[in-house]
């Protein structure tokens, strides 16, 4: 009799021990699956193979990275876009200052 009691009592200490550890597992893997979700990807809407795990600008055009919604579709959001950073700005500008004196030689060269 002191027997059984003895082992059923095992029994039952074993028996909550796994479940125990198998609510523990559980809960790392569902800890783990949330931590998985979590990770983001960030793009630029002008140059979309330009992908980031964090936010920042785009290192062609300096605009801000926006979110991906879904890894299939990556949709422009124009509320987030930025204006190109003032190196862009000036590159652009002395572009066009290069572009106006070359049609004013060219000008030059058909009057004589």
């Amino acid at each position: 009799m002191k027997r059984r009691i003895i082992i059923s009592g095992m029994m039952i200490a074993g028996l909550l021990l796994a479940t125990s550890m198998f609510n523990n597992l559980a809960a790392q893997t569902a800890k783990a699956k949330t931590e998985m979700v979590k990770v983001k990807k960030y793009y630029c809407p002008h140059h979309p193979e330009k992908i980031s795990n964090k936010p920042g600008k785009c290192s062609v055009c300096g605009m801000d990275l926006v979110e991906m919604t879904d890894s299939k579709t990556m949709k422009m959001d124009h509320d987030k876009m930025t204006k190109p950073s003032d190196n862009k700005k000036k590159e652009v500008d002395k572009m066009k200052k290069d572009d106006k004196e070359m049609k004013m030689d060219m000008k030059e060269m058909k009057m004589d």
